[in-house]
């Protein structure tokens, strides 16, 4: 009977009374959370954040990590107990994002034009989560996480630069490519014969000449 009575005073009076946290729940690692205890009735309480850490405090904190290139969701629970030995559970989840590392690696550094044709590789840790952004100097952009053949249509040094971001932290990549001004090249075409006085009709066939000065 008095087992029975037990069991009546925890039903009416303990259950679906604990089932509240709150915290900030998502964030880049290394990410310190803390949980306020909204429960009822309880003396006791276990909390048990999801990786091995446990806490027998009201209220509590804890910071919680994510491994490199490893988002991770961690379930939160907290258990209370009441003075008959009642218990009750609540649940919460908590979103860490691996804190990007951008970096990247290019087939050349310095070219001469026209051999201006570069592969970039993406070579950053990052979660699923990620997204990227590239920038090439030249005012192309990318949103790929590998942009692969990238062609510059003249000669000069570009600054290239890899945004990596979760949306909750980032981190940016840059380097730097030449492209070399190329060797001018130098032809004509033009002919003819005939009696004084001659004209004769050339045509410059030069290639990357800055300057020309013809001499007869």
């Amino acid at each position: 009977m008095q087992a029975a009575a037990a069991k009546m005073w925890c039903t009416s009076r303990f259950f679906l009374k604990w089932r509240h946290i709150e915290g900030g729940l998502s964030g880049c690692t290394p990410l310190d959370v803390d949980f306020l205890n909204l429960s009822d009735g309880a003396v006791t309480y276990e909390w048990n954040f999801g990786d091995g850490g446990q806490s027998a405090t009201t209220h509590t904190s804890h910071t919680f990590t994510a491994a490199p290139g490893e988002d991770t969701q961690y379930t939160v629970t907290l258990t209370a107990t009441s003075v008959h030995g009642c218990t009750d559970t609540a649940e919460v989840s908590v979103q860490v994002f691996a804190q990007p590392d951008a970096s990247f690696v290019s087939s050349g550094t310095q070219l001469t034009y026209p051999d201006a044709e570069v592969v970039f590789s993406n070579t950053s840790t990052a979660g699923e989560s990620a997204a990227y952004y590239w920038t090439f100097g030249d005012g192309q952009v990318s949103y790929a996480q590998n942009p692969g053949t990238h062609t510059f249509n003249s000669w000069g040094t570009y600054d290239i630069t890899l945004e990596v971001d979760n949306g909750m932290c980032s981190d940016v990549a840059t380097s730097a490519v030449q492209i070399l001004a190329p060797v001018p090249t130098i032809g004509f075409t033009g002919e003819g014969t005939g009696c004084a006085p001659l004209t004769v009709a050339f045509q410059n066939e030069s290639s990357y000449a800055r300057d020309r000065k013809s001499v007869v």
